[in-house]
């Protein structure tokens, strides 16, 4: 297939949007007044939230266990830094703006993708977790509904009419990739790395695009005429994949792309609305029938709750967040959280910064941080909080094909914030070639991971 010439995009231009910002703090139902010991003030009386009122939400990515970022209309971000104890409510200066997707590479570089109500796709950066975004031109594009980088050079972007873009430089310049896709809906993006990636969405009315399937980066997409796309593609792994279909519909490969196996269940749920794996084992689904588990890698599937998210973002196996909750028997929760494997979810008030809230969500045992500095040369800082003993743990680097670079920690520590060196090599002592690695850090049956990036 030949590549699509066209000439580099213009410079990225500087949007000067100082966001304006409120403060606000989550909680599910009440809040205390606090005594003066900085504690529940003594007979206090419970009191309703004065919740503000969050835009239509569109889209959510966590860095980490700790920060987090939900998109909505109206230009709105909102962002965690403490993993949901307290929220930051930002506008970016523009409620003309559909914000669709977001994705961060760590806790201060992301980028958001939407539309204008005109239709005009915007891509915005930020290098400060939100407060400052800078506009990224891209020429003549369609209405953006997803966004996906690997790190602060290679990320891709996809929507209505407007095909799939790339770019190498951290989206100072965007390319439109080929085909060009003039028709349809690109609503998924997923990059194993910097050259193997998969595209998912719509054809013209409701019939599925062809699955696309690239090896240079997003230059060249194939079609793969075998299968029929859907809603998002998903992968845990360089193996490891999943499609759904909104209308109904789970596709699985375990050997890269190579082979889809189609499943049946859980066929009887109506219309699929999101699919999430935090590891390789453990999967939910939402539907129109509720929430459905896995914790086989998607062979069997189970009805967990007649709650359903329309989009949803797990920390680990039992936690996570979810946007536009809803249920047979409840009203509609725009922000909400799961703390038992999505069997319930918990709305989350969004309120102003002088209300004190009670609402403490159940974290981890421990907490992953982002390395620094990220990206490194010479040696990386990696950061982990235990919130009590934990035996064994273990600490790792892999690399992005889910391979053990070098194991870093095996042993049991106290509770508290520990620190790790690695400087960049494997078990062997050879220097680890640039590109993304990961950081994992396992105890007690639950992981977390981050993401960093060696430059030589």
């Amino acid at each position: 297939m030949n590549r699509y010439t066209q000439s580099p995009l213009l410079a990225a231009v500087v949007f000067n949007i100082y966001l304006s910002c409120n403060m606000i703090f989550a909680q599910e139902n009440f809040y205390y007044p606090q005594g003066n010991n900085g504690g529940i003030a003594s007979g206090a009386q419970s009191i309703s939230a004065k919740a503000l009122d969050i835009p239509f939400l569109n889209g959510v990515d966590f860095a980490d266990s700790l920060h987090g970022w939900f998109v909505g209309n109206e230009g709105t971000v909102i962002h965690t830094g403490d993993g949901g104890k307290s929220w930051a409510i930002f506008n970016i200066g523009r409620n003309d703006v559909y914000l669709r997707a977001v994705d961060f590479i760590n806790e201060n570089q992301g980028w958001v993708a939407g539309s204008f109500q005109a239709g005009k796709g915007i891509i915005l950066r930020t290098n400060d977790g939100g407060r400052f975004w800078q506009e990224q031109h891209v020429e003549n594009s369609g209405d953006f509904y997803t966004i996906e980088f690997l790190d602060e050079k290679h990320g891709w972007a996809g929507g209505q009419s407007t095909g799939i873009w790339y770019t190498t430089d951290g989206g100072v310049t965007w390319l439109k990739g080929e085909p060009a896709l003039r028709n349809g809906f690109v609503l998924s993006i997923c990059f194993l790395d910097s050259l193997n990636g998969w595209a998912d969405g719509f054809g013209s009315g409701v019939v599925g695009l062809p699955l696309l399937h690239t090896t240079d980066g997003g230059k060249n997409w194939k079609a793969d005429s075998t299968m029929l796309g859907g809603q998002k593609v998903f992968f845990t792994d360089s193996l490891r994949g999943w499609i759904m279909r909104a209308s109904g519909g789970i596709w699985r490969t375990v050997d890269g792309g190579k082979n889809w196996r189609y499943h049946s269940e859980p066929l009887a749920s109506g219309q699929f609305l999101d699919i999430f794996f935090p590891d390789s084992l453990v999967g939910y689904i939402s539907s129109e029938a509720g929430t459905f588990s896995s914790t086989d890698g998607g062979r069997n599937w189970q009805l967990v709750s007649g709650e359903r998210a329309e989009m949803m973002y797990f920390i680990n196996r039992h936690f996570g967040w979810g946007a536009r909750v809803t249920g047979r028997y409840i009203g509609s929760k725009n922000l909400a959280y799961t703390s038992d494997s999505a069997k319930s979810w918990n709305a989350v008030a969004v309120t102003s910064v002088d209300d004190i809230p009670t609402f403490k969500p159940n974290q981890p045992d421990f907490t992953l941080r982002a390395s620094y500095p990220n990206p490194f040369n010479a040696q990386a800082k990696i950061s982990f909080q235990l919130h009590r003993s934990r035996v064994p743990l273990k600490l790792g680097i892999y690399d992005i094909h889910g391979r053990e670079l070098r194991a870093l920690l095996d042993e049991p520590l106290p509770a508290g914030i520990h620190h790790v060196i690695w400087d960049g090599k494997d078990e062997a002592g050879h220097d680890a070639a640039s590109g993304v690695y990961i950081t994992q850090i396992i105890s007690g049956g639950e992981q977390q991971i981050a993401k960093m990036t060696l430059i030589r």
